[in-house]
């Protein structure tokens, strides 16, 4: 067994043992097994875009994450991948609904209510939440503004509910953290990305190249600079880069993108190193990154409406099950029973 599925397992047990400290471990079993169920539609969804999943880890009194590495390629598989875990809980919780119409065995509907109530929570509009990155992408579909504005509002309507609702604090911490984290982030991509176009036309200019794409830009760089010797006295690129950046910083601000020291500075930085001191070429260096970086592509109008309309019909389908079976006295005292192990 290897490292990461012995961690793995770990977790699930740790988590078992510390859910049957307040309920019974057949219930225990039965929402761990709902759980890891709805994390396994991410997973599933994350491969399907070819992503690389590191696996699926259950964090105690928190809940579960399917993660992977690397960024997602597009908003529409943000949707796909944070919608596919209710959507998985739905076909669990659709089936188990089915077994109690066909056996009228009172426990099977009850079973339905905790399913739908783990589901509904993950769909509340609030980052890292399934529903928050449903939700979040739909807002980035307005302009990127907007996406931070919903992630503010998540955060703070998360705060406030931890206040309200009786939701154990270190749950509203742990979502409101990540939320914030998330947050940040975007905002340092919408700070970075018209630095990024002033040093790219910076680039071309230098290069001689106006108007051509940033791969273009990044092989002419490799094939002027890529063999350079890598002398001590030629290892000036980091400070000199670093501070055409910040330079780039001020005269974006002051809406100069002609600044001559800032140019200077990032000329004199083009014709050394660090851009490709720990690489073997420019376009996999820091600065190669940091050149050809591309927002994450949003989703078409069609798939703006296709994806809201999921949403809302995945929490639809969910209330009514919760619905189902919260209007039926019998399972929800065998459900009670069954809790506590009666």
């Amino acid at each position: 067994m290897s490292r990461k599925a012995l961690i793995q397992l770990m977790l699930v047990a740790i988590t078992f043992y510390l859910f049957t400290m307040f309920w019974h471990w057949q219930f225990v079993a039965v929402f761990l097994g709902s759980l890891l169920f709805h994390e396994y539609g991410h997973v599933w969804a994350m491969k399907r875009y070819g992503m690389n999943v590191k696996g699926v880890y259950v964090i105690p009194f928190m809940g579960a994450a399917a993660v992977s590495a690397g960024r997602m390629p597009h908003r529409l598989a943000e949707v796909v991948i944070a919608i596919m875990g209710p959507v998985w809980g739905l076909v669990l919780a659709i089936a188990t609904y089915g077994a109690y119409l066909a056996t009228g065995y009172p426990l099977l509907l009850g079973i339905v209510w905790p399913m739908a109530m783990l589901n509904l929570f993950n769909l509340l509009p609030f980052n890292p939440l399934d529903g928050g990155r449903v939700a979040k992408s739909l807002a980035y579909h307005v302009s990127p503004r907007t996406g931070v504005g919903f992630l503010m509002l998540g955060i703070a309507a998360t705060v406030i509910l931890g206040l309200y609702l009786p939701i154990p604090i270190i749950i509203t911490a742990f979502i409101a953290f990540f939320g914030f984290v998330e947050m940040r982030s975007d905002m340092a991509e919408l700070r970075k990305a018209p630095i990024r176009e002033i040093i790219v036309g910076w680039t071309a200019s230098f290069l001689g190249m106006d108007g051509r794409g940033t791969e273009t830009l990044l092989a002419e760089l490799d094939r002027r600079y890529g063999a350079c010797e890598r002398r001590e006295d030629e290892l000036r690129f980091a400070d000199d880069y670093e501070q055409g950046v910040v330079l780039a910083v001020a005269a974006h601000e002051a809406r100069d993108s002609r600044n001559a020291a800032g140019h200077a500075a990032f000329e004199h930085g083009m014709m050394v190193h660090e851009a490709f001191a720990y690489s073997d070429s420019v376009a996999g260096s820091r600065f190669g990154r940091f050149l050809s970086h591309q927002p994450m592509p949003e989703l078409t109008r069609r798939q703006f409406y296709g994806s809201g309309l999921a949403y809302v019909a995945v929490i639809a389908a969910f209330i009514f099950l919760m619905g189902a079976a919260a209007g039926n006295g019998a399972a929800m005292e065998a459900l009670a029973s069954f809790i506590r192990g009666k």
